[in-house]
């Protein structure tokens, strides 16, 4: 079943909603999808820990992300965490940088959030959010979180994907300021629980003042792409996926 079936996409000024239309789909398809990936799942059932939780969004992000938003394929990706979602911790890291299908390729700077419920603090707050990830990315200059992280992810280009030949491409996407990496997009996801309307009121300002903020630091608006997966039950959802691949 392809995730079109799962979801409802909601244009919301410069966020795009992705609501899920019953969560019992999204668990048949991200549970065959987990199934079908290299990382051997549990030989018994596990918790669902906080660190399990976010492993487990991002995973779905990352799988999202290729079969569904069609934004990069995974041979071109490196993620942090979710190439290994049942792990009960997580690695530090950009939690997906990957390239775009763009002609010419965007470079992809993918943070994911993850809350049971409305997640509005991991938004724009001032502890971990999708907002202090962001401001991170290019302190101390020439050696910054993004440069580093970039070294990583085109050794693996260059020796385990064969693509040596986009190497030059990266580099010409990055820069030591947000103004010098035009070819950076930042891609801010936030998975969590759909709730009430004034829930999405508070979602969608939370958005609306990250993108204000980013603008601040200088990136570009068109290097900003700002999104949500919205379950009905989030806890519940991904409690199940890890019954059905674990039974």
């Amino acid at each position: 079943m392809p995730y079109a079936k799962c979801f409802t996409r909601v244009i919301d000024g410069i966020l795009t909603r992705e609501c899920v239309k019953n969560d019992d789909l999204l668990v048949e398809v991200l549970a065959d999808a987990l199934m079908e990936h290299d990382a051997s799942p549990p030989k018994s059932t596990v918790k669902l820990t906080n660190q399990r939780q976010g492993n487990l969004s991002e995973y779905c992000v990352w799988d999202i992300g290729d079969r569904h938003w069609t934004l990069f394929e995974k041979g071109l990706s490196k993620p942090a965490n979710a190439d290994s979602p049942w792990k009960d911790g997580s690695d530090p890291g950009i939690d997906i940088l990957a390239l775009s299908l763009d002609d010419p390729p965007l470079l992809l700077v993918i943070e994911a959030k993850s809350s049971i419920n409305d997640g509005v603090a991991l938004i724009n707050g001032k502890g971990s959010s999708i907002r202090s990830d962001f401001t991170g990315l290019l302190a101390n200059s020439v050696n910054s979180r993004l440069l580093i992280r970039v070294g990583a992810f085109k050794s693996q280009l260059r020796f385990v994907a064969k693509k040596p030949e986009l190497l030059r491409r990266i580099d010409e996407c990055v820069g030591d300021t947000p103004k010098a990496c035009s070819g950076v997009k930042l891609m801010g996801v936030l998975v969590c629980k759909r709730g009430e309307t004034k829930d999405e009121n508070a979602r969608r300002d939370a958005f609306n003042a990250l993108r204000d903020n980013l603008v601040s630091d200088g990136w570009a608006i068109s290097n900003i792409d700002l999104r949500t997966v919205e379950a009905g039950n989030l806890s519940k959802l991904l409690t199940e996926v890890i019954e059905r691949v674990t039974c």
